[in-house]
């Protein structure tokens, strides 16, 4: 059997078919759509909404972010991605902290990112870098403070 038409189409007349977010991950997104007249938003979007990220942004002179593995990935639809985007639009730098680094992480400056610190401190194994997480963090945040706090 072939479906020419999804059943929220043939049913109710809603296509959502080709709506981003709709997609092989969006089921729950396009079912609220069809059936409960849902509206869909980024999730950035949506937190950055809830938190007021702008208004706090452009008070700042520095801000912070962080993920798991920052590289060109990033730029499709991270939280790092969409607050370097914000920062950018009020000139303020950007510290991102990094589990990990990927390749052609570079190619993030150009989106507000001034600079990419992984906190891993020596070769170690993925599991130890996330069994370890929170410490390597904080001594990252540390080494990288102290730097910014060397008066020249």
């Amino acid at each position: 059997m072939t479906w020419s038409h999804p059943v929220s189409y043939t049913q109710l007349g809603i296509a959502i078919a080709n709506i981003p977010g709709t997609g092989a991950a969006g089921g729950l997104g396009a079912g609220f759509m069809a059936f409960l007249n849902a509206e869909l938003k980024p999730g950035f979007e949506l937190i950055s909404e809830i938190v007021h990220l702008a208004e706090q942004i452009v008070n700042a002179d520095l801000v912070i972010t962080a993920e798991g593995k920052i590289d060109y990935q990033t730029r499709f639809g991270k939280t790092p991605a969409g607050v370097a985007g914000v920062a950018k639009n009020f000139n303020k730098p950007l510290l991102a902290f990094a589990g990990s680094i990927g390749p052609r992480v570079e190619s993030l400056n150009e989106l507000g990112f001034t600079s990419i610190i992984p906190i891993t401190d020596k070769p170690m194994s993925l599991q130890e870098s996330i069994t370890n997480a929170g410490e390597l963090l904080m001594n990252a945040a540390e080494r990288t403070m102290r730097i910014l706090k060397l008066d020249y």
